[in-house]
């Protein structure tokens, strides 16, 4: 069940494409999927020059960061939770690793709303579960909008949390 549509064309990807003359135009699409765990699911869908579509899965679960954001992060994200892992010796391929259920954790004041897809001012934080071989590391980004559409992320080893052992 689709629970929103709304523009992504501020996003760098969609953005790039519609100047390459590649992308006509992109939309964030966030869905409930019917015998799944029902919580959000967001995608971020384009429309190529010859009108055919794309998807990608931005996220599951919640987040303010848009695709290109996440793309941008994730990699150091993954690297933190390894470094985690390490300290507590546990040793892990990081080519296995995947992104749990995203969550917003603090929406600082002054966060400004969301425009076609990105945020100008302000700062939030958000919970991104590294799930590596078996094991769950909770890292905290921080991000605040640079104004132009772009953020900065925090990634501190401090504000990342090793979740305990599935029994």
């Amino acid at each position: 069940m689709v629970e929103g549509i709304s523009p992504a064309t501020g996003v760098r990807f969609i953005v790039e494409g519609i100047l390459a003359r590649r992308i006509k135009n992109g939309w964030t699409v966030v869905a409930r999927h019917p015998n799944c765990d029902n919580g959000p699911v967001r995608y971020t869908m384009s429309q190529d020059s010859s009108g055919g579509f794309s998807t990608i899965r931005t996220n599951r679960g919640q987040s303010l960061a848009n695709e290109s954001l996440i793309g941008d992060t994730y990699s150091r994200a993954i690297f933190l939770a390894d470094v985690v892992l390490t300290r507590a010796k546990i040793k892990c391929d990081i080519l296995s690793a995947i992104m749990g259920v995203t969550r917003v954790d603090k929406e600082e004041p002054g966060l400004g709303p969301d425009v076609f897809g990105v945020r100008y001012k302000g700062s939030w934080s958000e919970i991104w579960p590294i799930i590596l071989c078996g094991r769950t590391v909770e890292v905290n980004v921080r991000f605040t909008a640079d104004g132009d559409g772009g953020a900065y992320t925090g990634i501190k080893e401090e504000n990342a949390k090793l979740l305990p052992a599935a029994g």
